[in-house]
C-alpha cells in the first residue's frame, strides 16, 4: 500500500473516531410507565408479560392501583422506546405516560444525545435529579399531548423523527 493511500486511510479513520467520540450518548436505567385502558389484573398481567419479553428489560414491577409499571433495564443494553410502545400496544393497551431515568451523567448544557441512530432532544435544560418525560404521540394520553404540544409545537414539527424529552421532577 502506498504511503499516500495509507495517509488517506489513516486520516479517514481518525475522522471517524473523532466523530464517534464527539457524539454524546446516554443509557436509561429505568422507567415509570403509566398504561391506559386497563380494567383488571389480567390486563396488567398482559402488559407485564409483554414488557418482560423485551431483551433490554431486567425487571417489571406492576402497581395495580395506579395502572403503572416500574421497569428496570439491563446495564449496558440499549433501550428502544419504540419496542416498549409496541409491546404495550400489542398487549392491547396504550401508554399514558413514560418517564425515564438516565444511568449516565450528561453535560447539563447538552440539548440532547444520539443513541443507536435515534435522536433524543431535551425541550428544556436538564438537572441530574430530573426524570425525563417522553413527549410525543403514543407516549402520552391524547389530552396530555394536546395540553403540552402548543408550548413545543415548533420543535415537534421541525423534527418528526426525534424523540423529545421534557425534564420533570422526581
Amino acid at each position: 500500500m502506498s504511503r499516500f493511500l495509507k495517509g488517506k486511510v489513516s486520516g479517514v479513520l481518525s475522522l471517524i473516531l473523532l466523530l464517534i467520540s464527539a457524539s454524546v450518548s446516554a443509557q436509561f436505567s429505568h422507567a415509570k410507565l403509566q398504561a391506559t385502558g386497563l380494567t383488571c389484573a389480567l390486563c396488567s398481567k398482559s402488559i407485564h408479560q409483554a414488557l418482560e419479553q423485551l431483551p433490554f428489560v431486567s425487571s417489571v414491577q406492576p402497581e395495580l392501583k395506579s395502572s403503572s409499571f416500574d421497569v428496570k433495564f439491563k446495564d449496558g443494553q440499549s433501550v428502544s422506546l419504540m419496542f416498549i410502545r409496541s409491546a404495550v400496544e400489542d398487549a392491547g393497551f396504550f401508554i399514558g405516560s413514560l418517564k425515564l431515568s438516565l444511568s449516565t451523567s450528561l453535560d447539563q448544557t447538552a440539548n440532547g444525545f444520539e443513541q443507536d441512530g435515534i435522536s433524543y432532544r431535551f425541550l428544556t435544560s436538564i438537572k441530574q435529579s430530573d426524570w425525563l418525560q417522553v413527549i410525543g404521540k403514543g407516549f402520552l394520553t391524547e389530552k396530555e399531548y394536546k395540553r403540552l404540544s402548543p408550548q413545543y409545537i415548533n420543535q415537534l414539527k421541525a423534527s418528526p423523527t426525534t424523540i423529545f424529552l421534557l425534564p420533570v421532577k422526581r
